[in-house]
């Protein structure tokens, strides 16, 4: 039963970063209409950064908040560079997220090499141990830090005048130009929160799982099969499946082995897509914090 309750904890703080990535994934579909497959690109350079920041011994909370606007200037040459040229150009966004993440991939590889790298937690490493499960400082950060910035985000778009103007493109991008809208400064909002709030995931999770110049790719599969199994058109439902997800990742790597979370994710994608394609937590949450 503590094996059980130690890969579930393990999971829920996994989960929640999965869970952040496809609230990314959702706030820019939603948005703009792209499926952003360098969202994986965001929490992966979050925690290099964070890295970089720690090795200088920079002050936590100053840290944070400059890895954060980085990777929101990395998010917002994203939207200039893959989303606003080429869809007059015809050429699929898709296609240019594609090429960014690998570009990426390669930049991070160059700048820290391949090793993976990780930093001291935020408030020590000794165990507390709950139903025999060993439950680390670091996850209740992750955990605590994740429900803080849902929280945040669902704010954003409910109680201020701008997040609901980025409501008003989710629903209906025209209708909102007609309006006075301007689309593009939407879109490239857009991109820049869930830059930040990838920026931020990839920070907290770092000292609990090394990251490499490859976790993007982990972090993007993982992320939009977590939006796709709770719902693509619904940010708090994509949290919900990210979580679950990554519950359901820990136990495959715990009784199948090393990988197999990534497998999992993807069977789990392919049958909601065929099964229930509007998502698993769709109906839960019917007032959408976006669209």
């Amino acid at each position: 039963m503590s094996i059980v309750l130690q890969f579930v904890i393990t999971g829920i703080a996994v989960g929640a970063v999965y869970g952040l990535v496809a609230l990314g994934f959702v706030i820019i579909y939603n948005v703009t209409g792209v499926v952003n497959f360098a969202q994986g690109t965001f929490p992966m350079l979050g925690g290099f950064i964070m890295v970089s920041f720690a090795g200088a011994h920079l002050p936590l909370p100053l840290a944070i908040v400059l890895d954060a606007l980085i990777v929101a200037g990395v998010g917002l040459t994203f939207c200039a560079l893959a989303v606003l040229p080429f869809r007059e150009a015809r050429i699929p966004p898709l296609i240019v997220t594609l090429g960014l993440s690998l570009s990426f991939e390669g930049i991070a590889f160059f700048v820290w090499s391949f090793n993976p790298l990780s930093y001291p937690p935020f408030s020590g490493s000794q165990a507390m141990f709950f139903l025999g499960a060993a439950v680390y400082p670091q996850t209740l950060w992750v955990i605590g830090v994740v429900v803080l910035l849902v929280v945040l985000v669902y704010a954003f778009f409910e109680m201020t005048f701008l997040g609901k103007a980025v409501r008003a493109c989710a629903l209906n991008r025209r209708a909102a130009r007609l309006i006075g809208i301007d689309v593009h400064l939407m879109a490239f909002i857009a991109f820049g929160l869930s830059a930040a709030t990838g920026a931020i995931a990839g920070a907290v999770i770092t000292p609990l799982i090394p990251v490499t110049f490859t976790s993007d790719v982990s972090l993007a599969v993982n992320g939009f099969a977590g939006a796709i199994f709770g719902g693509l058109e619904n940010p708090m439902a994509a949290v919900a499946g990210g979580i679950l997800l990554g519950v359901v990742g820990e136990l495959a790597k715990g009784y199948i082995g090393n990988g197999f979370d990534i497998v999992a994710a993807l069977v789990l994608m392919l049958v909601v897509l065929i099964s229930r394609p509007q998502g698993v937590f769709a109906n839960l949450f019917t007032r959408r914090a976006v669209a």
